[in-house]
């Protein structure tokens, strides 16, 4: 069972997830940032799902093992989607943003490739190993865009200061998620080292939400607008 502090951290988790979701929704974006509603909607559905999951059959089962990689790959897939979504958004001209899909794909297509040779002779469970693998190269791809995108928001000077902080707390986000990674690799025993993930996506949610309430031109009005 999850101690108190961090079932407390879940729940906060998962308001705020839905919280930036729904601002997304109330602010009339959803059109402009479908791909990063989704995200965050996703991110809020498969928390849920694997805390249900895990308080029934417990961490060890194969139902939430299998939710969990399977889920993380696809949210990392969305994530990339979202990023790309973005770094169009932030380019200055239709053919960058045509270099962008189109690198994208390629780059996507070739993280794939190199996976499959990574685990080509793996003698069993070749499927899951590859899931796996592929989330966790997608993801140095994903920050890799993350710092171009930020890059290119700030050569374009006609970037709507809304995207260009976006862009600056998304490729924050993808930047210090290595090195929290790295950390918990360098010192497994040291347990404070856990948490330092879900604060620095607690910072994502926040800084998402700050720029999602237009504190810096406030000229949107609460609607929906699909």
């Amino acid at each position: 069972m999850p101690s108190h502090p961090d079932f407390a951290l879940w729940i906060i988790t998962v308001v705020m997830e839905a919280f930036v979701c729904g601002l997304i929704l109330l602010r009339g974006r959803l059109r402009r940032y479908r791909m990063l509603a989704c995200y965050f909607g996703g991110c809020v559905l498969v928390e849920s799902v694997q805390v249900m999951i895990f308080l029934h059959h417990g961490s060890g089962s194969m139902d939430y093992l299998y939710l969990y990689y399977y889920a993380d790959s696809l949210l990392g897939l969305i994530l990339y989607f979202a990023v790309v979504e973005h770094f169009g958004r932030v380019c200055d001209s239709s053919a960058e943003r045509r270099y962008v899909r189109v690198g994208s794909f390629l780059l996507a297509v070739c993280v794939g490739i190199f996976c499959c040779v990574l685990v080509a002779r793996s003698p069993a469970s070749i499927i899951n190993r590859l899931v796996a693998e592929y989330s966790q190269y997608l993801f140095y791809a994903t920050a890799a865009l993350g710092l171009g995108m930020f890059v290119t928001s700030l050569r374009n000077r006609r970037v709507l200061l809304h995207d260009r902080l976006l862009a600056f707390v998304f490729a924050s986000y993808l930047a210090l998620m290595p090195w929290q990674y790295l950390l918990r690799r360098l010192y497994p025993g040291f347990s404070s080292i856990i948490y330092t993930h879900a604060l620095v996506w607690m910072l994502l949610l926040l800084g998402v939400a700050y720029i999602f309430s237009d504190p810096a031109t406030g000229q949107d009005e609460p609607h929906i607008f699909l």
